[in-house]
C-alpha cells in the first residue's frame, strides 16, 4: 500500500483456514496464478530484497535456492 506521500505501508492480512484453502483450490485449478515480478537467484538475495522494498515492484519476488 502506498499513501499520498508515496510511503510504503505494511498492511497484514489475515484469512481463515478455509479462505486459505480455497485460494489453494483455485491456484491449482488455474483460474487464479500469483504475478511474479522478478527472479532471483540466491547469490543475488540482496537484490531481491531491494526488489521487495521498491514501491515499483508489482507483485512476488522469487528467490530460486538451487
Amino acid at each position: 500500500v502506498t499513501t499520498a506521500a508515496s510511503t510504503p505501508t505494511t498492511v497484514v492480512i489475515t484469512h481463515t483456514p478455509a479462505q486459505v484453502a480455497r485460494l489453494v483450490d483455485l491456484a491449482r485449478s488455474g483460474a487464479v496464478t500469483p504475478v511474479i515480478a522478478r527472479r532471483f537467484p540466491l547469490d543475488r538475495i540482496h537484490e531481491a530484497q531491494q526488489a521487495l522494498r521498491a514501491p515499483e515492484t508489482m507483485g512476488k519476488v522469487v528467490v530460486d535456492l538451487v
